[in-house]
């Protein structure tokens, strides 16, 4: 539930130009990436992105509709995903650079 509040915090953080977000083996599922990425979406200042999801419970359910919202900040200039030890198949890894825009 914490975890929910601080995702729907990011999106009022308009004017946010970097965000580094470490939740290595936390037990994060899909679900996640959903929510985290409604919240970037808004972040219209957002230069650099960081995200270290290594060693969660990441199907790639949701890989798609994160890289669509990754996808509206448009100023994005760097952007470094890591998503290790979890079980995401080719399949949602070639539809999440579609959404993205690579």
């Amino acid at each position: 539930e914490k975890l929910l509040s601080f995702c729907q915090g990011i999106g009022r953080c308009t004017l946010l130009a970097h965000l580094d977000l470490d939740l290595r083996g936390n037990q994060i599922t899909s679900g996640f990436l959903e929510t985290v990425g409604s919240g970037i979406r808004f972040c219209s200042h957002l230069t650099s992105l960081v995200v270290h999801l290594e060693s969660n419970q990441i199907t790639g359910k949701y890989l798609a509709a994160f890289g669509e919202e990754i996808g509206h900040c448009g100023k994005l200039t760097s952007c470094n995903l890591n998503f290790g030890g979890n079980e995401i198949t080719a399949k949602y890894l070639g539809t999440f650079g579609e959404k993205i825009g690579c």
